[in-house]
């Protein structure tokens, strides 16, 4: 069998040859691919509609030229689906009549493996359009959030750097206010209506610092970018002070003050002392501000106990006008008051429990509340603290008058009170004016203390800290800024440069003690 054999057997076997008139009149077929005995009475241009829309170029075709060629022509025969390339001729040989030769080639299966593949490439171009349409809306959606984050940022640091302004503008002479009521309070002993007038004073610079804290403290909050220290403190003192506080502003003797400390709590623990001050001050202040008379008691115990921590509860009841169900559920809502009437009796930004929630919450503690109209209400805390690795003893009047003290504050007034207040305890207090006289002085003398202030002239303190912890003979004194903001990447940059505690203005003589002991035991 030669290749021409081959070549005719397989012609025979995928190619199918009609021939049919002018007319449509098929005259021969050889069947290969299919019969064509039942379109012999037919009209191949019925049973083909390709070659009937083609009938005036056909015939327009003369014997001998190119045949016209269709490739992957679909068509229907015998209940099947065949793919075919045909191909239409004039016979040469014919003499009396117009006869057209039909060559019909079978690749119906070398056309779906095509189409195969092309749905296959479809797919695969469609799906790498569909990746790089994700990647692309991903890219997109990156950078929006990148704008929205630096945005975010943008707003937050215009928010913080004027609420630092403010914050710096208000406390410094609220603190010159404050530190001067106190000295003066502690000349006037015999002046009961002096002493009275004094108070009131201390009192309304403590509230306004405390809706100044307030705004700050919310503005970090919604930002995320609340810091809590860990410091020693005396836990009984905290608690006795924020509980003080109040009932000394309570001249008429109408309402009762009530502290029940368990004895097995210790009496040193670590944490934010300032954060828990404000939050007991916030909730007994609330107390207050719903009880005009009646009582109000703060209980604090203790609820469990590791070798590192200590969890404490602390509960403040009154027997004020209480809440109904409806108030109670938004007592925590920001900027929400019990009523206008409320609002208009009693006061406050409706900033206060909000934030006294959230701050809680921050350092993985609870906060609840049950409350009965005309009843009282009560708040229950629990905040867990680590436990200090030593005992720490208080210090005596011998050591007080041994230690050397640095005060550093371009503020006149600030230093006098500072000043003054520490001298009434026996403190040896020497003062600098600037960053670059503390540099000078903690360089030639040994101070075991130092009161450093941000904001100066000439040489800032956390320059200054970075200086002195570098060499000199104070490299390793203890020291405390002094700050009249409450900035968080301030703090930060304090304790970077080597500090190792900060006071916010304005302090109280009390809170000023409290610090200086603790850095100086």
């Amino acid at each position: 069998m030669n290749i021409y054999d081959y070549k005719a057997a397989y012609l025979n076997n995928v190619c199918q040859i009609i021939r049919f008139n002018a007319e449509g009149q098929i005259l021969e077929s050889c069947n290969t691919l299919f019969s064509c005995q039942q379109l012999l009475d037919a009209n191949i241009y019925d049973a083909f509609p390709l070659l009937d829309s083609m009938r005036d170029t056909m015939a327009a075709m003369a014997a001998g030229e190119s045949p016209m060629v269709f490739r992957c022509v679909e068509m229907e025969i015998d209940q099947r689906e065949w793919l075919l390339d045909i191909s239409v001729s004039v016979q040469p040989d014919t003499i009396n009549e117009r006869v057209y030769l039909l060559l019909m080639t079978d690749n119906t299966e070398h056309y779906m493996q095509l189409r195969v593949l092309q749905q296959q490439r479809n797919q695969s171009v469609i799906s790498q359009e569909y990746a790089e349409l994700q990647n692309r809306a991903m890219r997109a959606e990156k950078e929006l959030l990148h704008l929205k984050n630096t945005e975010l940022e943008r707003t937050y640091k215009y928010k913080t750097d004027f609420y630092a302004h403010i914050s710096h503008e208000i406390r410094t002479p609220i603190h010159g206010i404050t530190g001067i009521t106190q000295l003066l309070k502690n000349r006037i002993t015999d002046d009961a209506e002096a002493a009275l007038y004094l108070d009131t004073i201390l009192a309304s610079s403590r509230h306004l610092v405390g809706i100044v804290n307030e705004l700050l403290d919310y503005a970090k909050i919604e930002a995320g970018k609340m810091v809590f220290e860990e410091i020693n403190f005396d836990l009984q003192q905290t608690c006795k002070a924020a509980l003080l506080l109040f009932s000394y502003q309570n001249k008429e003797g109408k309402t009762a003050f009530n502290l029940e400390f368990d004895s097995d709590l210790p009496k040193y623990l670590i944490g934010d002392e300032r954060r828990l001050s404000q939050v007991l001050y916030n909730l007994i202040g609330n107390a207050v501000k719903f009880t005009p008379e009646g009582r109000i008691s703060l209980t604090v115990k203790k609820m469990r106990e590791t070798d590192d921590d200590c969890t404490i509860c602390f509960k403040i009841c009154d027997t004020g006008i209480g809440m109904n169900a409806e108030q109670l559920s938004r007592i925590f809502v920001p900027y929400t008051q019990l009523g206008k009437d409320t609002f208009q009796r009693y006061g406050g930004t409706g900033l206060g429990l909000s934030i006294v929630q959230q701050m809680i919450e921050l350092q993985n503690g609870t906060i609840t509340v049950t409350s009965e109209p005309q009843k009282g209400t009560c708040f229950n805390v629990e905040l867990t603290f680590l436990k200090p690795q030593k005992s720490y003893k208080e210090i005596n009047t011998e050591q007080l008058a041994e230690a050397k003290v640095l005060l550093v504050d371009d503020d006149l007034v600030n230093r006098t009170i500072a000043h003054t207040l520490l001298s009434q305890k026996g403190l040896n207090v020497k003062l600098a004016e600037d960053g670059v006289q503390a540099v000078e002085m903690a360089s030639e003398e040994p101070f075991n203390l130092i009161l450093m202030d941000l904001h100066m002239p000439q040489m800032d303190g956390i320059e200054a800290v970075k200086i002195i912890r570098q060499d000199g003979a104070s490299r390793d004194a203890r020291i405390i800024a002094l700050t009249a903001t409450d900035d968080p990447d301030e703090l930060v940059a304090c304790m970077n440069a080597g500090m190792n505690d900060h006071l916010p203005k304005p302090f109280e003589q009390e809170s000023l003690y409290r610090k200086v002991i603790g850095a100086l035991v």
